[in-house]
């Protein structure tokens, strides 16, 4: 008899790991992000826009313009099959998020440091819940954490790590979709009521924008 529950345990076991394998959200799949930077002079909301893809090698990368004030030009590609998030940088890949680790696993990340997955939780989002993981930095414990968040990507930019911000303005993920759907919401996300978010649209000076840096991207570019 108890052979047979210890049997029954392994089985139920092994479908629920395969099952949830297999249940990972991609993180770009015509996404769109509206970020809030928190300045002196009170709160600015701007978009990021879903990406255009860039065939670069034999890899398609979704390009971005980031909300700096540099407009930066940010290439990005997923690997699904090993639920892997990549920034292209010098003509490299450079992980920015890895969704298979688990509590305990250690990873380096761009800025060179050794960072250890201190937690897995899950939080609200609208329709369901997401993984978030939270880093510890194990090479300069004081630096602070990476979160990252399955499907949306870091919580405070997508395109960049925590590491990569400034410390003043502050930003942070207030809403973020897919396919012009609300998934994840600030309010939601952190234990209270739901953040007001915009519906989300390709403003006029933020398309001219992208068809100005498709062009010239079309005559040179440097990778």
């Amino acid at each position: 008899m108890k052979t047979k529950l210890l049997l029954k345990i392994i089985f139920l076991t092994f479908i629920f790991q395969k099952t949830f394998a297999q249940n990972y959200i991609p993180m770009l799949n015509n996404s769109s992000w509206n970020i809030q930077i928190s300045t002196q002079i009170g709160p600015q909301y701007v978009w990021i826009e879903p990406g255009i893809d860039v065939t670069i090698g034999s890899f398609t990368y979704k390009k971005f313009i980031d909300v700096d004030y540099s407009q930066t030009e940010i290439y990005v590609r997923e690997d699904i099959s090993t639920k892997r998030v990549y920034r292209r940088i010098n003509n490299a890949d450079v992980l920015m998020c890895d969704f298979n680790l688990q509590v305990g696993n250690t990873i380096v990340l761009g800025n060179g440091n050794l960072y250890s997955v201190f937690s897995i939780t899950n939080i609200n989002v609208n329709g369901g819940q997401r993984r978030k993981f939270t880093l510890t930095n194990l090479t300069f414990p004081s630096a602070g954490t990476e979160t990252w968040i399955e499907g949306v990507g870091n919580n405070n930019n997508p395109l960049r790590p925590t590491f990569e911000l400034p410390s003043d303005p502050a930003y942070n993920i207030r809403c973020s979709y897919q396919n012009n759907v609300s998934i994840y919401n600030f309010g939601l996300a952190n234990g209270g009521t739901a953040t007001t978010c915009p519906t989300p649209t390709l403003s006029i000076e933020n398309q001219n924008l992208i068809e100005q840096k498709i062009k010239s991207l079309s005559k040179s570019i440097y990778y």
